[in-house]
């Protein structure tokens, strides 16, 4: 598990200059579409500094210190990506979600992947609602928030983070909630739906207990945005705690539009089919080639963890399960997620797609780690070349 972000130390305190236009560590200038209302000044500040009237600046005010930069073999993930280098915690400036209570209006749906992988997962389902601003509803935050807020600037500079309604978390792993989101999510108030049985530990991480809302592990819909999309959840087998498996169903203009999630999730089960079996949209992690996991220099223990039923699915499982799906409703777009840097490459899962189902292998994606995919139109039900 990716355990926090990387940092430079041991930067010396210098004045702030005015400047038309600051940037972060990275070089990038700060969004204005925004994402920068969510972003606050960095400070200095020690414990116990005045202001000008002579009263105490919180202590929050404080850099806040990352977690080093590091990989838990116990917990799988390959060395981290460009996402774990330079991400500090930050806060938001007040940002309530205002809850809706309308009927539905959603004209259109689409899909990103920002991150997919041991590094960090992020996607952002957007729903577009007649004459209202668009809702986003993020499934996990395994990137921190200033490099979702780069990625958004170069990818999705249409994604206003302070459109985001809700964020769904698998499980708590590093790589699916990242320690860095803790100010932000206090100020922006995100509700954040999750298995009962989660609960504590993303407290622990990162979520702040108040905004944590109960998904239902055994199978009944909880509303996420009321009148507007539900959730439909059980729990699958991954290392001692589980990995939630999401059906979302979207009331839109044109009906019900379902969407299936499953990483991180050791073996697929008969509850798992019966969840997803009438999805057009499916998120499906395909982690591992098996041959390459085997030639891998990973210890023993840590290879017989990923593949023996409760670590990861290979490419093949993630085929089976999504042809097996298929034999009733035919997924209209499947993205394939989390492909591991050691033991995966994307034209094997492209070449194995292709060799086996043409047809579903031209409604496939795959995901990256450090390159965002998508939007998707989620209505568009044309097949699309494997890869894009």
């Amino acid at each position: 598990m990716v355990h926090g972000d990387g940092a430079q130390h041991g930067e010396q305190h210098q004045p702030r200059r005015a400047s038309p236009q600051r940037r972060d560590p990275g070089g990038h200038r700060h969004r204005s579409n925004g994402v920068q209302a969510l972003l606050p000044e960095r400070t200095h500040r020690r414990r116990g500094d005045r202001t000008a009237s002579g009263t105490r600046r919180p202590a929050h005010g404080r850099r806040v210190s990352p977690l080093p930069h590091e990989v838990d073999a116990l917990h799988l993930h390959d060395a981290g990506s460009e996402d774990g280098r330079q991400e500090q915690g930050f806060a938001g400036r007040g940002h309530a979600v205002i809850e809706e209570r309308h009927a539905a209006s959603v004209v259109d749906a689409q899909l990103r992947v920002i991150a997919s992988g041991s590094g960090g997962n992020l996607s952002i389902l957007t729903l577009h609602r007649r004459d209202l601003p668009p809702r986003h509803v993020c499934i996990d935050l395994g990137i921190g928030p200033r490099t979702l807020a780069r990625r958004l600037e170069t990818h999705a500079p249409d994604v206003r983070l302070e459109d985001v309604a809700a964020v769904l978390v698998t499980h708590p792993d590093g790589d699916h909630l990242r320690s860095t989101w803790r100010r932000t999510l206090e100020a922006t108030g995100w509700p954040i739906f999750a298995a009962p049985s989660h609960h504590a530990a993303l407290a622990a991480m990162a979520a702040p207990a108040r905004l944590i809302r109960p998904l239902a592990d055994g199978g009944r819909e909880v509303p996420i945005l009321p009148d507007v999309i539900t959730a439909t959840t059980i729990l699958a087998p991954h290392d001692d705690h589980g990995s939630t498996v999401i059906r979302l169903r979207v009331r839109t203009t044109r009906g019900d539009l379902r969407i299936g999630w499953a990483t991180d999730v050791g073996r697929p089960t008969d509850e798992m089919r019966s969840l997803l079996s009438d999805c057009e949209v499916l998120g499906v992690e395909s982690n591992y080639d098996a041959e390459l996991q085997a030639a891998s220099p990973r210890p023993p223990f840590l290879k017989a963890r990923i593949t023996g039923g409760h670590g990861h699915l290979s490419n093949d499982q993630a085929l089976d399960l999504v042809r097996s799906l298929a034999t009733g409703t035919t997924p209209d777009r499947i993205v394939l997620l989390h492909l591991s840097r050691e033991c995966n490459d994307p034209d094997l899962v492209r070449d194995l797609w292709g060799a086996h189902d043409a047809k579903l292998a031209r409604r496939t994606h795959v995901a990256e780690q450090d390159r965002p995919i998508g939007p998707f139109d989620l209505f568009d039900r044309r097949p699309v070349e494997i890869g894009v």
